[in-house]
C-alpha cells in the first residue's frame, strides 16, 4: 500500500491505474456451530454491549482464503489444518493463488492485512522474490 500513498503529485489517472491492479484478500474462519470469525467487522445492535456470551471452543472449523482482483474472484481456498500458519499460507500462495492470478492477468499489487503469518520471514521472502 505504500506505493499507493507515495507520489502525491501524480496525475489522477496514475492512482486509478494502480487501484485497478490491487488484489484484495482475506482469510475467514467458519465454525461448524454457526460462528463466523470476521476479524475486521464491527456489528452494532440493540443488545446490551456488556452482556457475556459463552462460545464453544475447539469445535470443527474450516479456514477459507479468497481474493478479488478487477472482475476476478480467486478461491475459495480451504486450509486442511485447523489453524492457518506461515507454512500453510505460503503453500497456498505458491501452489494455488499466484498461479491462478498469473494465468488470469498481468501485473498486480498484492494486499494483505497484518495477521502474523502474513509477515513471517518465509512469506515475506517469497513475496519479495516472486513479486
Amino acid at each position: 500500500m505504500a506505493g499507493l500513498c507515495e507520489g502525491g503529485n501524480e496525475p489522477p489517472g496514475s492512482l486509478k491505474a494502480k487501484m485497478s491492479k490491487l488484489v484484495f484478500s482475506d482469510v475467514v474462519t467458519f465454525h461448524i456451530y454457526g460462528i463466523v470469525n470476521c476479524h475486521n467487522i464491527w456489528v452494532w445492535g440493540l443488545e446490551n454491549p456488556h452482556e457475556t456470551v459463552k462460545h464453544k471452543r475447539d469445535f470443527p472449523k474450516v479456514n477459507v482464503f479468497c481474493a478479488v482482483f478487477e472482475e476476478n474472484f480467486f478461491g475459495p481456498f480451504l486450509f486442511q489444518a485447523p489453524i492457518v500458519n506461515e507454512n500453510s499460507y505460503l503453500e497456498m500462495l505458491q501452489h494455488k493463488l499466484f498461479p491462478q492470478i498469473e494465468e488470469e492477468s498481468g501485473a498486480f499489487i498484492f494486499q494483505q492485512d497484518r495477521v502474523s503469518f502474513h509477515w513471517h520471514l518465509s512469506v515475506r521472502r517469497y513475496l519479495m522474490d516472486w513479486l
